[in-house]
């Protein structure tokens, strides 16, 4: 199923609120920052074009999840098994990104 979605699958959301999955019992509220699409002269025919989404989690949040696979659910997306990865933290947040390719 995640090879059939693409970035046009998740810009509607942009802004909107997503859960982290990170154990059983316990999710992380995220938002959905930032939809790119990478690569765009290397799609090989038949095939989607790559892109990266990046989810930003509250400053004040206590939990700091590392690299893993995590079921991130949206009302409206659906469930998915994503690997993320966080990539930063700034005054408004920390940034985890997925790939997708």
């Amino acid at each position: 199923m995640l090879d059939k979605l693409t970035s046009a699958d998740f810009m509607p959301y942009l802004n909107q609120e997503f859960q982290v999955h990170y154990k059983e019992g316990a999710s992380l509220l995220v938002v959905l920052d930032k939809v790119t699409e990478l690569n765009a002269n290397r799609s090989l025919p038949g095939h989607r074009r790559a892109f990266s989404i990046l989810f930003r989690a509250a400053p004040d949040a206590t939990v700091i999840l590392h690299q893993h696979i995590f079921k991130i659910e949206h009302p409206q997306v659906g469930t998915y098994d994503i690997f993320i990865v966080p990539v930063g933290m700034d005054e408004n947040g920390r940034y985890y990104e997925a790939i997708f390719n």
